[in-house]
């Protein structure tokens, strides 16, 4: 499809980062000229590549989107790592801009707007690096089991000795936890989790 025809005045947003953005900028602004581009403002962070801290010009782009701003229009950068810190922050953003309409051209790399089955990959790495947390998580939890960890959250603060002693004393776990105040499930939870004093001796 002639760019021409589909993409005259489209607005675009252009975002740099250092090192280089001036040089990054130049080449977006020739990539908004042959596409026939409308730039509507330029965003910058001055924050190198790499280091850490807050990038108010990323953040700045991110806030026009989530404002409607840039529904229809299209965010231009030299590279996807400027946009995200990590995998799971930079999915995040470009799902976001999947939403919200926002089509997003790296040159030489990606272009959702002649190719929009793009959507669909990136949809598709959101999922991938859900799958993938959820993965290590479940890995992580099974390692510490395996390790004899206690997984979960602490028991609360519950008396355990008064409640061994009730019970030593033919009272149910019910009773007991009737006479402490507590929920039966709580005890029952504690007593689990806690070892008794022969036990730890």
């Amino acid at each position: 499809m002639d760019a021409g025809t589909d993409n005259t005045r489209r607005r675009a947003f252009l975002y740099a980062r250092e090192p280089g953005a001036s040089t990054q900028l130049a080449a977006l602004r020739n990539v908004a000229a042959q596409r026939e581009f409308d730039i509507q403002n330029e965003f910058v962070d001055v924050l190198p590549l790499g280091a850490r801290g807050k990038c108010p010009g990323r953040d700045g782009l991110l806030a026009s989107v989530r404002r409607g701003e840039i529904g229809g229009g299209v965010v231009l950068c030299t590279s996807l790592a400027l946009l995200g810190h990590n995998l799971r922050e930079l999915v995040s953003i470009l799902d976001e801009l999947r939403a919200r309409g926002v089509g997003l051209v790296v040159p030489h790399a990606v272009d959702t707007i002649a190719s929009p089955n793009l959507n669909a990959f990136i949809a598709a790495l959101g999922r991938v690096e859900a799958d993938t947390r959820g993965a290590r998580i479940r890995a992580g939890l099974t390692e510490a089991r395996r390790r004899g960890t206690r997984v979960g959250r602490p028991p609360a603060n519950v008396p355990v000795d008064d409640a061994r002693q009730l019970m030593a004393t033919g009272m149910s776990l019910r009773g007991a936890a009737r006479a402490l105040r507590i929920a039966p499930s709580t005890l029952h939870r504690a007593l689990r989790f806690t070892p008794s004093q022969e036990a730890a001796a």
